[in-house]
């Protein structure tokens, strides 16, 4: 399924670096070395032509800025890139299995494919990436309500739902990847109705804990890791943690926040 998606976004690009107008500027580029200034005022021209052009500008201009993946025109909502979001879950999808085949030394098996999801094991540990899926409360709500057709498929579906199972050593956590540099008051709330769905307590700390991950890009005032949520009035505590993770960063510091936030999964006890 990515490889596919893969191969259409490369055949869009071809298509665009070989139109008319741009295949020639595309051409002097590839010969003389372009420089870059001139290669955008041309494909600005272009989009006189065609407008998709002066997004392709806007694109290679904020590359060269590095301003951050465009963070900020999709969070104004001038251009909305539907498949970076994916295209970021599926790298924290790699670093996710990357660390538990290392730490669990165990074979990465596929489970189950659906439309948009995929449910991997590897060493006993159960990674869904967005499986639909209904929880207990969920379950219990529509089982007790007038159902039309719309209403029995509906389901949540979480980014990642991380399952151990097994004797002592036994429960899950839900992380979510945000394609953004920060998490909002909705994220947290949407993030509380996964835990309450999909969560089963883990030690943490010495506590047992109902725990949500968020995983999000670098900003300027970023940290490792920060605690969003604490509570300690339920009789079963719930806490929500956000970690930095961006493809910019050095890999032992991406390697070392995925093991901090999985850590908790990977290590408790009853």
């Amino acid at each position: 399924m990515l490889a596919e998606r893969i191969s259409l976004l490369q055949s869009l690009h071809v298509y665009y670096l070989t139109s008319p107008p741009l295949h020639g500027v595309f051409s002097i580029l590839l010969r003389e070395g372009l420089r870059d200034q001139e290669l955008l005022e041309e494909t600005r021209r272009a989009s006189r032509v065609n407008p998709y052009f002066e997004l392709l500008a806007d694109l290679y201009e904020m590359y060269l800025s590095d301003i951050g993946l465009i963070h900020d025109y999709v969070e104004r909502g001038e251009i909305v890139p539907c498949a970076s979001c994916k295209i970021y879950e599926l790298w924290v999808l790699t670093r996710i299995v990357d660390f538990l085949e290392r730490r669990l030394a165990g074979e990465l098996k596929a489970e189950r494919r659906t439309d948009h999801g995929l449910a991997l094991s590897v060493g006993g540990v159960r990674v869904l990436y967005n499986v639909p899926q209904r929880g207990v409360f969920l379950q219990g709500v529509i089982s007790g309500v007038k159902r039309d057709k719309k209403e029995r498929e509906f389901s949540l579906r979480p980014d990642f739902v991380i399952v151990r199972d097994g004797g002592e050593k036994s429960g899950s956590v839900v992380c979510d990847a945000k394609y953004r540099r920060g998490v909002g008051f909705r994220d947290v709330i949407t993030m509380l109705a996964y835990i309450a769905e999909f969560a089963w307590p883990i030690t943490l700390g010495g506590e047992r804990v109902m725990l949500g991950v968020f995983y999000k890009l670098r900003d300027s005032a970023s940290r490792e890791s920060v605690r969003v949520v604490k509570n300690e009035n339920l009789p079963v505590k719930l806490a929500i943690y956000i970690y930095t993770l961006d493809p910019r960063m050095k890999r032992g510091v991406i390697e070392k926040n995925v093991e901090e936030s999985l850590k908790p999964i990977l290590e408790t006890k009853v």
